[in-house]
């Protein structure tokens, strides 16, 4: 999400190596994307569930808290673009057998784009209060306070909110659960890459 949020505003930073590529020592240093200046302002693509999510009434898991930073700490503000996409489940189930590295075929997919939405109109409240906690320097306040915490939770039910009027455009039906755009009511999901949901039902693969 870092480097996410330089790509988006374009500030030149550093990145030390972690080892991964190119490999290192780890005591150097290598340019990050946002170093050029090519790649400042540019578009960044994120799925918020961070995992595959194949439920039988295709809703939505909760909205992990890195698309709250891209909103809360950009500067300046991008525009959002909600999207949502259907379809995949049945290209590439979960639970398909052999040939299990082959999309069957004779689907549809139906990728719904949402109007560009300048994130000061529907977060400005939201920004303007992590300024507010950006200024009083602390940041451990940040990291752990409360206020920021709740900040995130927001946002990113903000954000599932205007992906799920996308979702009811094509006529899936409204979600019951509300409780479904919190982290808490996913928290009893084994710690595992594969897995059906003990929640909703639903085929998760966190690869």
């Amino acid at each position: 999400m870092t480097r996410a949020l330089g790509l988006l505003a374009g500030p030149k930073q550093t990145l030390t190596s972690n080892g991964s590529s190119p490999p290192t020592d780890g005591k150097h240093s290598f340019s990050a994307p946002a170093a050029y200046a090519a790649n400042r302002g540019s578009w960044v693509h994120v799925f918020p569930e961070a995992c595959c999510h194949q439920s039988p009434e295709s809703t939505l898991r909760y909205f992990k808290w890195g698309v709250s930073r891209l909103i809360l700490e950009s500067d300046p503000a991008p525009e959002f673009i909600p999207m949502f996409i259907h379809g995949t489940q049945d290209i590439m189930p979960e639970d398909r057998g052999f040939p299990r590295f082959l999309p069957r075929i004779g689907n549809r997919i139906r990728v719904v784009i949402g109007k560009p939405i300048d994130l000061d109109v529907i977060f400005g409240q939201e920004r303007a209060a992590w300024r507010q906690l950006v200024s009083r320097g602390d940041p451990e306040l940040l990291t752990h306070g409360h206020e920021a915490t709740n900040l995130r939770i927001q946002v990113a039910r903000s954000v599932r909110d205007e992906v799920g009027k996308l979702r009811e455009s094509i006529g899936l039906p409204p979600e019951d659960d509300k409780t479904a755009a919190l982290a808490d009511t996913w928290s009893k999901e084994p710690n595992k890459r594969k897995f059906k949901s003990p929640v909703d039902g639903s085929l998760v693969n966190r690869a």
